[in-house]
Formats: C-alpha cells, sequence, structure tokens
C-alpha cells in the first residue's frame, strides 16, 4: 500500500515560488478567507473528499502536520456538503483543520479547483509564508515530503 502511495504522488518542486490564483471563501466561523489572509504563515491546501480512500490514508500525515508542527491544513471539498464535511470532521475528531467553504459572493470550492487545475483528489498546494506556491502533490503525500518542501 505505501509503495502505491508513494507510486502516486506526482511533486512538483518549484525552483521559484510561485503565486496562485487568488480565491474568496469562508471557514467554519463565517470569517472571510482568501489567499491573501493565508500569508505570514506556510499553509498546506488539500483539495479532498469524505469517501476518497486515498484522502482518509493521508489524514493521519496531515494530523501531525496541523498538532506536532502547527501548520495551518486547509480543506477544501469540491463534492461534500458543507454539512457532511463538518460531520466528518467531528465524527473522526479533525478539528485541527480548517475546512473552507463557499461564500456568497465569492467563490465555490469547484471554482478555486479549477483555477487552481485541480484534477481529482486529493491534491495538495504548500504555500509559503508569503502565500506562494513551493510544491503541489497529486496524490497521497507525507508529512515529511511537506515538511521538507516548507522547509519546517
Amino acid at each position: 500500500m505505501k509503495l502505491l502511495g508513494v507510486l502516486a504522488v506526482l511533486v512538483l518542486g518549484l525552483a521559484n515560488a510561485q503565486t496562485l490564483p487568488e480565491f474568496k471563501l469562508e471557514d467554519t466561523s463565517g470569517n472571510v478567507v482568501t489567499l491573501a489572509t493565508l500569508k505570514g504563515k506556510p499553509a498546506l491546501v488539500v483539495f479532498w473528499a469524505t469517501w476518497c480512500g486515498v484522502c482518509a490514508s493521508e489524514l493521519p500525515q496531515l494530523r501531525e502536520l496541523a498538532t506536532k508542527d502547527k501548520l495551518d491544513v486547509y480543506l477544501l471539498s469540491v463534492s461534500d456538503s458543507p454539512g457532511e464535511v463538518r460531520s466528518f470532521l467531528a465524527e473522526y475528531k479533525l478539528s485541527m483543520f480548517k475546512p473552507l467553504f463557499r461564500h456568497a459572493g465569492g467563490d465555490n470550492c469547484t471554482a478555486v479547483a479549477e483555477r487552481w487545475h485541480v484534477v481529482g483528489q486529493p491534491v495538495s498546494f504548500a504555500l509559503d509564508a508569503r502565500g506562494r506556491l513551493v510544491a503541489r502533490y497529486a496524490g497521497y503525500v507525507d508529512a515529511a515530503t511537506v515538511r521538507k518542501a516548507l522547509g519546517l
């Protein structure tokens, strides 16, 4: 299984950090979250789904990054309702993650996925403290790989 996970990872290590298209979503409290608001510390933005097996197998790695490394891990689902996401995170005690949802007058997760060229899930974006893309992972990613990309 681990070999399949390693084979499923597509890493685009970027020599120079790149800027991603802006977005406007909401967190669980209704606060507006944009790419600009993520600036100030590194973050991981993950496109995932509650029903995705690879996404589920990756959650312990993401939990480690969020709890041990204090990395902000933002979850965007293009196929689950906000209620499904909230229920899933509550059921599995995953309050350390920061799910983002559609913002009235702003974006929905599908629009962000399209602008960020996301196909399938999970797809993760490691952002530096300036909000720039330093690595993109399509498929399973482990905590050590993200730490290395972000210099944690």
